[in-house]
């Protein structure tokens, strides 16, 4: 898997900075399932993103604790989930660029938070691409990679250590990658996806502020 198509090959058209839903975990997720009629709710009470992202979009100053909750869905239905905490960072100033080929900082993409997380990937057959609680700047555990398409933003949470080392390029190897589709004033929403050489597994995650 090539690092670049991983920032810049999921691009997606769901979220919203503004006039977004409310927080769906918790309570607030078990009535917001009861009025779907019809729908596949998780065990946890996370639901699937449903608005859409946009063009202004970003997790930028989002710092802070998170409940991470990830679904698994197998053939479109919610089934395993873990949930776990999730602790984002400001980015050192030195690390928000990415450079390119020839060493220049790569246009639109930028890296405005990492962070850590305590979730067991594995319990919804995720990958762990090393520490995932790892809190050095170099290699952290979660990096967030925004950046802007003609499609609109896309918000990535690359997760794993090893997959998050900034002195070596990956072109292939394992992958879990959180993709933000819906932002609200304390908490974002979004898909995953996770495997070696190709999507092995996949669903959507919950991230809420705490306190």
């Amino acid at each position: 898997m090539i690092v670049l198509l991983t920032i810049t090959g999921c691009s997606t058209a769901d979220g919203d900075t503004s006039g977004s839903a409310p927080t769906r975990t918790g309570e607030a997720a078990a009535l917001a399932i009861a009025n779907r009629a019809g729908e596949n709710p998780s065990p946890s009470g996370c639901l699937p993103p449903k608005g859409f992202l946009g063009p202004d979009a970003s997790l930028e100053g989002r710092t802070g604790e998170y409940l991470l909750t990830m679904v698994e869905e197998v053939d479109t239905i919610p089934s395993r989930s873990v949930e776990g905490s999730l602790t984002l960072l400001p980015q050192l100033e030195i690390l928000r660029q990415f450079a390119g080929s020839t060493g220049d900082a790569i246009p639109g993409v930028t890296s405005p938070l990492y962070g850590s997380t305590d979730v067991r990937v594995e319990g919804v057959g995720a990958v762990s691409v090393g520490n995932l609680s790892s809190v050095d700047t170099a290699s952290p555990g979660v990096l967030v990679i925004e950046s802007q398409t003609e499609a609109g933003p896309t918000i990535l949470l690359r997760f794993g250590s090893d997959a998050n080392r900034r002195e070596l390029v990956r072109f292939d190897g394992g992958f879990t990658v959180l993709s933000v589709t819906e932002i609200s004033d304390r908490a974002f929403l979004g898909t995953w996806s996770s495997g070696t050489r190709g999507p092995q597994s996949s669903g959507f995650f919950c991230a809420t502020l705490s306190g």
